[in-house]
């Protein structure tokens, strides 16, 4: 398993009310309405299991990610990342690697993360010399720009990136943010694909028309966070996921070779001509 295709749900705390005391059931729910084949669950807060609403981000996942993955839902895990103790957050990620169902982590590398590209290094030198092969991505977050000390040479060994575009927060539209993002991602990481990860909380068409930006851009396909946007009440996300829905509700299984093949022929192309 490498790159993520389509639609991708990310998952936050699988132990709010939003998810009525049974998260497995809610998210097969919410991808069998979209189409979605994939998704990403936290795993842990550095190098401590995390705390839930109730329990720990760890627990959760080992939990879940087996019984998603028996429904056929491709699932990654990811970490809130602090490189502050690089032993340790290693040892987490490995560990969320080894579960049952787990296909590939993604590093979530915000603000502890400022200038610890050593640090972030030898997490991720620990996790290859051990798991050789593990499937990795990674998730800057650009806010008007990427941080001058994300550590994106560090990343290298990932297959792909995956930026936060949450365009809301910047005042800006859906496709310029986009556009930003991903100029960032192939000054940076000119060798990885781009999964871009929009504003599940954001209005139905500047939701549509971040997909689409997206597509034109060349992404093998979009992420969106998060499946706790409904808060309390479920059934907002339901409304707001039911707007991406295809109008097949049970979709047959996209063709990802195909797609990740004519993704990487359009973004070849934009890169030969010169990015964005």
């Amino acid at each position: 398993m490498s790159v993520p295709a389509g639609t991708v749900l990310v998952a936050h705390d699988l132990s709010l009310p939003a998810y009525g005391g049974d998260p497995v059931s809610h998210v097969r729910a919410l991808c069998r309405q979209t189409g979605c084949r994939e998704v990403w669950l936290k795993a842990h807060d550095g190098a401590s299991a995390g705390v839930a609403t109730v329990g720990s981000f760890e627990a959760q996942f080992h939990a879940a990610a087996p019984a998603l993955a028996q429904g056929g839902l491709v699932v990654r895990a990811y970490g809130y990342n602090r490189f502050d103790d690089t032993a340790g957050e290693a040892a987490r990620i490995r560990q969320a690697l080894s579960v049952r169902g787990c296909s590939g982590y993604l590093f979530d590398a915000e603000s502890p993360c400022s200038g610890r590209y050593v640090q972030a290094r030898q997490v991720v030198s620990d996790v290859l010399s051990r798991m050789p092969g593990a499937s990795l991505g990674h998730m800057p977050a650009p806010g008007q720009n990427y941080p001058p000390d994300y550590p994106w040479a560090a990343f290298a060994p990932c297959e792909f990136v995956a930026p936060m575009v949450y365009w809301l927060d910047w005042s800006q539209e859906p496709a310029a943010a986009l556009k930003a993002a991903i100029r960032g991602c192939l000054q940076n990481a000119p060798r990885q694909r781009i999964l871009p990860i929009g504003s599940l909380g954001a209005p139905a068409a500047q939701r549509q028309a971040f997909a689409a930006a997206a597509e034109v851009a060349a992404c093998p396909g979009c992420a969106w966070w998060c499946a706790d946007t409904g808060g309390p009440d479920l059934g907002l996300t339901h409304a707001a996921w039911a707007e991406l829905a295809p109008a097949d509700p049970t979709p047959a299984a996209p063709d990802l070779a195909a797609s990740l093949a004519a993704a990487n022929a359009r973004l070849d192309a934009i890169r030969q001509a010169g990015g964005w």
